[in-house]
């Protein structure tokens, strides 16, 4: 009887094992829990973040790095970064700088958005010290893998702030992403705030009008010098006589016989006028329109206190006195642009927000610089320097080549896009924003062939819109059609991109924002208690196999083996 149960036994084991029947329970699970860190953290963050992985990985999926489908995510840094969903509890763990530590932060880095071919690029960086009294620090530009910039200082009080400049060669092809580093103190333990990305962008060549209601010697003489620039481009519209126009560059022809008025100005960031006797009412409202609404620049350039006289009822001219010598004088200032040589000058009046680009030997202004709403204009009153034009390695073309380049740069152009952060990690947020300058019944935007959603801001005639990095690492750019100009925003996607910024909040409020807590490196074991209590397994189906669990193999051999026993016991086989 006995022999009987071992070997049904022993086949019902077989039997099972040979058909392997599933088994559907409900079991406990397991959650999920991302652990992320700042991009280039410290030793003691990283190792702070492997003892947090240790700790809960008994109980808990553990992944490293941003995670959407974790239900908890565990941020270990010195300042506020990263995003979670609504859904995800965050816990918190701060490593700031201990009391009496020295930080180093790189607080705003100015940059030029866009540079004309060939210049150079000048960055003003600001740098925070606390607590670096006594030390030196190294603050390093980089193209790529090249240094093309450096600077030093040395910290002297307990909270300082250092403002590095340093004038950087472009090299490859634009757009350029420069790194700024500022080497870190001793003993300093916060590093992601030691560098910062930026991006600049070669710019197209400025454009400018150069408009002669009548031949005038003054401003044909500058339109050449800005002819021989490769900066800029020079369209001009000259009228030698009663319906007859000369015009070059790209320039609607048939809409120059009408005036300034019929000339798309929004095109132009400059617009240099002569002839000053021959602008009309219509030219002159065309003008104040491109200075207040376009935001540009105009210069006034007269031959006599008559020609600019003429427009003193027209456009905002400050009264001149005229001044004429035997022999031409130097006309300079402390701006760094070249000198000028003139016999017959009009000097004008100082006002506030007035700014002087050459003056006499009496200090009286004689090329002035005046803002007219959001715009520019400039008033020549070297009214025959162009008689002096080959003096001093032609400083005459010089001058004004350098001052029209700073006076243009400064107009932006009509559809003004920009992307913040400049350089971004992919699939990051990043925020565009655009400025029309003029009038425009539509604007869109698109990147690629996604659209982007463009809300009006408080300022007219600004918007803004937000969107995702993509995950190709390059350069991409946004454009923006405000009816038929177009406007791109250019930016750079590279992964560990970092934007300066000044003390940003804490990273506690990361956890207290989304239900969790934040504690100490030394308090690790608080952490994960109240990870087990908040975070519940899930209760999940699963679907068992029981017959193929090797420990069936010891009761099949042991009734096998029994029944075989008792066999061999009553002299059977």
């Amino acid at each position: 009887m006995i022999g009987r149960v071992l070997r049904v036994t022993a086949v019902v084991v077989a039997f099972a094992a040979a058909i392997d029947p599933p088994l559907s329970i409900t079991a406990r699970g397991r959650s999920r829990v991302a652990i992320i860190t700042q991009d280039a953290a410290p030793d003691d963050i990283l190792l702070t973040a492997m003892r947090i992985a240790d700790m809960l990985r008994p109980e808990f999926d553990v992944v490293a790095g941003a995670d959407a489908a974790a239900d908890a995510v565990v941020a270990v840094g010195t300042e506020y970064f990263g995003s979670t969903s609504e859904r995800q509890r965050a816990y918190t763990v701060t490593a700031a700088p201990r009391a009496g530590e020295p930080d180093l932060r790189i607080a705003v880095v100015h940059a030029p958005r866009t540079v004309p071919p060939g210049t150079l690029i000048h960055l003003d960086v600001d740098v925070d010290g606390v607590n670096a009294a006594g030390t030196t620090s190294t603050l390093t530009v980089r193209a790529g893998d090249v240094t093309v910039g450096r600077a030093t200082h040395a910290w002297t009080s307990a909270r300082e702030r250092w403002r590095a400049a340093v004038d950087v060669t472009p090299l490859d092809t634009p757009p350029w992403r420069l790194r700024v580093d500022v080497s870190p103190a001793a003993a300093e333990r916060a590093l992601t705030d030691n560098r910062a990305d930026t991006m600049v962008d070669v710019g197209d060549p400025l454009r400018v009008l150069v408009y002669e209601g009548r031949p005038s010697w003054a401003s044909t003489f500058v339109r050449r010098a800005l002819e021989r620039d490769p900066r800029f481009t020079v369209a001009s519209v000259s009228q030698p006589s009663r319906g007859v126009d000369v015009t070059a560059g790209e320039i609607d022809r048939a809409k120059a016989s009408g005036g300034l008025r019929q000339i798309a100005l929004d095109a132009f960031q400059l617009v240099v006028v002569g002839g000053l006797d021959r602008v009309g009412r219509d030219d002159a409202a065309a003008l104040m329109r491109f200075l207040r609404a376009r935001e540009g620049a105009v210069a006034l350039v007269p031959d006599s206190r008559a020609d600019l006289r003429a427009v003193g009822d027209l456009l905002p001219v400050p009264p001149a006195n005229e001044l004429l010598l035997e022999q031409p004088a130097r006309l300079t200032d402390g701006v760094g642009l070249p000198p000028l040589e003139a016999s017959e000058t009009l000097t004008f009046a100082v006002a506030p927000g007035v700014r002087v680009l050459a003056a006499n030997a009496a200090g009286e202004p004689a090329v002035v610089v005046a803002p007219v709403g959001a715009g520019r204009l400039l008033l020549s009153g070297a009214l025959d320097a162009w008689r002096y034009r080959a003096n001093d390695t032609a400083a005459f073309d010089r001058f004004w080549q350098a001052a029209f380049a700073g006076l243009a740069a400064l107009s932006p152009p009509a559809v003004d896009v920009a992307v913040d952060p400049a350089v971004v990690a992919p699939g990051a947020d990043a925020e565009v924003r655009v400025r029309i300058r003029g009038d425009a019944a539509t604007v869109s935007a698109a990147l690629g062939s996604n659209p982007i959603r463009l809300w009006p801001d408080a300022e007219p005639g600004a918007f803004r819109g937000s969107f995702v990095a993509p995950a190709a690492i390059g350069t991409a750019g946004i454009a923006v059609t405000a009816d038929s100009t177009i406007g791109v925003g250019r930016f750079i996607v590279a992964a560990g991109a970092r934007d300066a910024r000044a003390a940003s909040a804490p990273l506690s409020l990361l956890a207290a924002s989304h239900g969790g807590i934040d504690v100490a490196p030394g308090d690790l074991s608080s952490l994960v208690r109240a990870i087990r209590r908040d975070i519940a397994a899930p209760r999940v189906r699963v679907t068992r196999r029981p017959m193929r669990s090797v420990w069936w193999m010891i009761p099949f051999a042991a009734c096998l083996g029994g029944e075989w026993w008792l066999r061999r016991r009553r002299g059977l086989r």
